[in-house]
């Protein structure tokens, strides 16, 4: 009888304590929630904050429009125009880390533009991991440690990152906000230097929703850039020259060869231009480029072309109105900038200002490496060091290459 009594009461104290760990456990996680939301709404009030849990997935079918270059391409400011817009979900150059003369070429190898060299390596398949849990807007912890300039990642990512620096945030909290402001956006932009057309040709056949604006860039552009920003010059300059001009027109001309195939498959999603003809008439080419994408193109958006561009250029005799009806015609661009002068737009703000900068002798070498490029893209090659130089009576453009939309 003593030992029915003994079990028992060991039995009602197992059963007690169980209970009140039962209940312990749920207020805990009550408490947590509660935290979760407390701390998402801190960051933002505008949006409701969600339990803790799996993120919703059925959002995945928002649009991503991906805007590719190359690195000291330029492309940043399109990027940033179609990334920092109120609805939007911005993500710049995620793959920074893998350096910045390397890309990924196919699902087994990383290139280098410099050493000329492609390598099989885990960071490939690991740098497309990467893209994909962004297009999916999966929870983890890439978004810690992979964008490193805050500063062009818009409000979303200067928050993620206040939230990171309190110590009273749990990290995991600061991802789920990402995740969660990923999902909720309208839209979302990724600004890609480090994957091959032939690479987002392969999400290009598995997500629908997927846009791809390739912008190119004259190369004697881009390497001026590097020259200018002493990226080159740990080795012979000439050499170091000579290597990253043939490593870059190679991509290029890769580039554009798998262009021309994605824009006959996906004639609504892929879209290949040229820097330069945006950055010498934003507004004209941001429209018929916001169109194609499917975006409406908004007071804020004009407010933040003009304050990029500053004042626009000046047409000669001609009208704006003129100048976009010829760019929306079938006529050569060439014949287009000898019609309307473009040598009245500041020499700063001049996509080809490289053509005052450059030396002869570094044209010369660029020149041996990528004239098969010009040709493709439809930028001129120039006879002497002084027509180059001659911003205002020979154009940059040559016949030919990729037109504005």
């Amino acid at each position: 009888m003593a030992l029915l009594y003994r079990l028992a009461y060991t039995s009602v104290r197992f059963l007690a304590t169980w209970i009140g760990l039962v209940a312990t456990s749920a207020l805990i996680g009550y408490v947590m929630n509660m935290y979760v939301q407390y701390v998402l709404t801190k960051f933002d009030s505008s949006k409701p904050a969600p339990l803790m849990g799996k993120l919703d997935q059925s959002l995945n079918l928002r649009k991503t429009v991906i805007i590719s270059s190359y690195y000291k391409s330029g492309a940043d400011t399109i990027g940033d125009i179609l990334g920092n817009r109120p609805d939007t979900f911005y993500s710049i150059e995620p793959l920074l880390s893998i350096g910045l003369s390397r890309y990924v070429s196919d699902s087994e190898n990383v290139c280098n533009n410099i050493r000329l060299h492609c390598v099989k390596s885990w960071s490939a398949s690991n740098s497309m991991k990467i893209v994909t849990d962004l297009i999916k807007c999966s929870e983890n912890e890439i978004f810690e440690h992979y964008n490193l300039r805050w500063d062009h990642g818009g409000t979303v990512w200067q928050k993620y990152r206040d939230c990171l620096n309190d110590n009273m945030n749990p990290k995991e909290l600061c991802h789920r906000y990402l995740g969660h402001q990923c999902q909720t956006a309208k839209n979302r932009v990724m600004r890609l230097d480090r994957l091959s057309l032939q690479v987002l040709g392969s999400y290009m056949k598995k997500y629908d929703n997927m846009t791809v604006v390739h912008v190119f860039r004259d190369p004697r552009g881009i390497i001026n850039e590097y020259i200018k920003g002493d990226k080159l010059s740990y080795k012979s300059l000439p050499t170091r020259i000579a290597d990253y001009a043939k490593g870059l027109c190679k991509r290029m001309a890769e580039d554009f060869t798998e262009g021309v195939k994605l824009t006959e498959l996906y004639p609504k999603r892929f879209k290949m231009m040229l820097y330069e003809d945006f950055k010498l008439e934003m507004l004209t080419v941001a429209r018929p480029l916001f169109r194609f994408i499917g975006y409406q193109i908004t007071n804020h958006d004009v407010t933040a072309i003009d304050s990029l561009q500053g004042k626009r250029p000046g047409l000669g005799s001609k009208s704006l109105k003129d100048f976009n009806a010829a760019l929306n015609s079938d006529m050569d661009r060439y014949d287009i900038l000898n019609t309307f002068p473009i040598d009245s737009v500041p020499i700063l703000l001049n996509p080809f200002a490289w053509r005052r900068e450059i030396k002869e002798e570094h044209v010369k070498i660029i020149d041996s490496k990528c004239t098969e490029v010009y040709k493709s893209l439809g930028y001129n090659t120039y006879n002497t060091y002084k027509e180059m130089r001659s911003l205002k009576d020979v154009p940059s453009y040559g016949r030919g290459g990729i037109y504005p939309f």
